[in-house]
């Protein structure tokens, strides 16, 4: 890893959780260290060993001393990456530093999927075309949750997850706000809590969390839906959880090391797979929650970062950066780089692992035996 990234880029910024790393990560940044030359070399023989197993796409890699090639030229999806720096051979942290460009950076990971080692790691929009917006696909994505949960006027509904951390209080605050000036303040309250402390008297016909199990954390990850079966009413409870998952394949992998995302992104972040998910429903609840359905819906996640990217990029010079330096002015320029490059990457790196299915998001349903309202409208 770059020294420079091993700064921190203010007095609040989170520190690495380097302790976390798993030996491979700790190895890999002794390797693409500037001042290990020998080591450098053996990284660069090694990365440019797993380019020449491409076969889907072209690749060119312009670098001070030659230019490599991979993949069949004649393939219409082509890439061309020019190193700047030889901390290239550390990807994700070289691009935020600058000492790689890249003309297509999501395709370039698309390429890559095929045979990196390590996953490819907020919430996913829905779309029904090409035109949608992506207010229309949140709001469709929403509209699809509440009909699977069967939401109705006269139910008392509980949602996980509007927020955790500090960040939880902010957004308290406005959640608050937004409802009272819509009038709904007698029949929504905003709980500040975690959900292991929410009281046991406290029972929902309905409940949803879109995108926070992720955030639980495998060990806890029973707790979670024992939690959510204490709180379902036993008549006509129905449950909707949206979660990112990982493939099976590359579950055992992506628990023995820190990606990309865990590291500078979502630190104590994990995505279970649908295995362990159904799993920890059945044993959470001992059984009396039922999977009724499961629908993955992950494609969707691929454009909606897209757009967050294009948006991110596009608002960035007069919207994101004044504001880093309004809220933090001990800033400098390189650091602010470095945050605009950390998240272009993030964006273009999960879009990449949406677009080959490495990465899940399923829609899942749960409800209690004999839940009749699952009947309606069918013809018996």
């Amino acid at each position: 890893m770059s020294s420079n990234i091993k700064k921190p880029i203010s007095s609040r910024t989170s520190k690495v959780v380097a302790t976390a790393d798993s030996y491979f990560q700790y190895a890999k940044e002794i390797v693409i260290s500037r001042s290990w030359e020998p080591l450098l070399h053996f990284a660069q023989n090694t990365i440019l060993s797993l380019m020449s197993k491409i076969d889907y796409g072209y690749l060119r890699v312009l670098s001070p001393d030659c230019i490599y090639e991979f993949g069949p030229k004649d393939s219409t999806l082509r890439v061309n990456i020019k190193i700047i720096n030889d901390s290239f051979w550390g990807f994700a942290e070289a691009y935020m530093i600058g000492d790689v460009t890249c003309d297509d950076l999501p395709t370039l990971i698309k390429m890559f999927a095929s045979f990196l080692s390590s996953d490819m790691t907020y919430s996913s929009a829905v779309f029904e075309s090409e035109n949608d917006t992506l207010e229309d696909a949140q709001y469709r994505k929403l509209r699809m949750i509440i009909k699977k949960a069967k939401i109705c006027k006269d139910d008392h509904l509980l949602e996980i997850g509007s927020g955790w951390g500090s960040l939880a209080i902010e957004q308290k605050n406005l959640a608050e706000e937004r409802i009272a000036k819509a009038g709904l303040s007698s029949n929504i309250e905003v709980l500040l809590c975690d959900y292991r402390n929410l009281p046991a008297s406290h029972q929902y016909d309905k409940i949803i969390s879109i995108e926070m199990i992720e955030a639980v954390g495998p060990e806890y990850l029973t707790t979670y839906f024992e939690c959510c079966d204490k709180f379902l009413k036993e008549q006509g409870g129905i449950g909707v959880f949206q979660v990112i998952t990982m493939p099976e394949t590359r579950y055992s992998r992506y628990c023995r090391e820190v990606d990309f995302i865990r590291k500078y992104i979502f630190p104590g972040g994990h995505c279970p797979t649908v295995t362990t998910l159904v799993q920890a429903i059945n044993k959470g609840s001992r059984g009396r929650l039922i999977v009724d359905d499961i629908e993955n819906i992950g494609p969707h996640y691929a454009r909606t970062l897209k757009l967050w990217r294009l948006k991110f990029l596009e608002v960035f010079e007069e919207h994101i950066r004044p504001a880093l330096i309004r809220n933090w002015p001990e800033m400098k320029n390189d650091e602010i780089e470095i945050f605009k490059r950390k998240w272009e990457f993030y964006f273009a790196y999960c879009e990449g692992g949406f677009v080959c299915r490495i990465l899940g998001n399923v829609q899942v349903v749960i409800t209690r035996e004999g839940n009749e309202a699952f009947l309606e409208g069918i013809p018996l």
